[in-house]
């Protein structure tokens, strides 16, 4: 893969849209029939608890073996992997098979790919010994969700609600800078037997949501086909036009949607009807 700085900035600001309000989106990775895949960060405090500042036992996990098995419960095939919980790649890929689930990417920092961003370098030795882990598991997509791509001037804020960044020199050349990383790393990954990828959000390059979809957003409960509410409870989001959205991706050959969810990760309150969602609609 070999993307100029254009076509960067417009696949993140189409991956930014599919993310523009807060809880739970559904991305799509291209290639065969389409299945239903868990990122797992949607579930981390189930997986590994919680606890407070002090150290205190707030929330007992209940281990990623047993994550897995219930997730492959709900009726998911594949999961996208944010940590490890501390475990090496044979202990993941017993994991998986025990499951009956397969992985079909995950989410690292960009330190992992080998960037320096505030120095503008890229170490591939870092990415080798990375794509070797991920490898040894049995998986080949590593995405990055952010970690460091944020220019100069942007912020959570950018995009959700607050203004744009204004243009600048400063972040044209954090852009160029960071196109030029992706793109070496992409190669060095390509010769590894990986690919990457960049999981944007709205506040990453300034993108600004200009269509309706999340003006005045207040309540959001992150499980796919409800839109977001305004403070007395009306509707005030635009629906995801989902039956024209999924005969265009059935056509574009989806492997998988990708559910993620950043509410209610301690529970399947999110992530099991979200699942039923696309079942209702043919997607698994």
């Amino acid at each position: 893969m070999n993307i100029s700085r254009r076509s960067f900035l417009g696949a993140a600001g189409a991956a930014g849209a599919a993310i523009a309000l807060p809880g739970c989106c559904c991305c799509s990775c291209c290639g065969g029939k389409a299945q239903v895949a868990l990122q797992l960060y949607s579930i981390r405090t189930y997986i590994g608890g919680k606890k407070d500042k002090s150290g205190k036992e707030l929330v007992k996990g209940k281990g990623l073996a047993q994550a897995l098995k219930d997730v492959a419960a709900i009726g998911y095939k594949g999961v996208e992997f944010a940590g490890y919980y501390g475990h090496k790649p044979e202990e993941l890929k017993a994991m998986l098979a025990d499951a009956g689930l397969v992985v079909c990417g995950t989410h690292v920092a960009n330190n992992m790919y080998g960037f320096d961003t505030k120095a503008g370098t890229f170490n591939p030795d870092v990415l080798k010994k990375t794509c070797e882990f991920e490898l040894a598991y049995g998986n080949s997509l590593i995405i990055c969700p952010g970690g460091g791509n944020i220019p100069p001037g942007a912020t959570w804020s950018t995009g959700r609600g607050g203004e744009p960044c204004k243009p600048s020199q400063a972040i044209d050349d954090f852009t160029k800078m960071l196109v030029e990383l992706y793109n070496k790393a992409a190669e060095v990954a390509k010769k590894e037997g990986c690919k990457i990828g960049l999981h944007n959000h709205t506040w990453e390059h300034g993108v600004k949501m200009l269509n309706g979809m999340g003006k005045g957003v207040k309540k959001f409960d992150a499980i796919l086909g409800k839109p977001g509410c305004d403070e007395n409870g009306k509707l005030c989001a635009t629906p995801v036009p989902w039956d024209e959205l999924f005969p265009v991706t059935d056509a574009d050959g989806v492997k998988w949607y990708v559910v993620e969810c950043e509410r209610h990760e301690d529970t399947f309150d999110a992530i099991k009807p979200s699942f039923d969602f696309l079942k209702s609609k043919g997607r698994a």
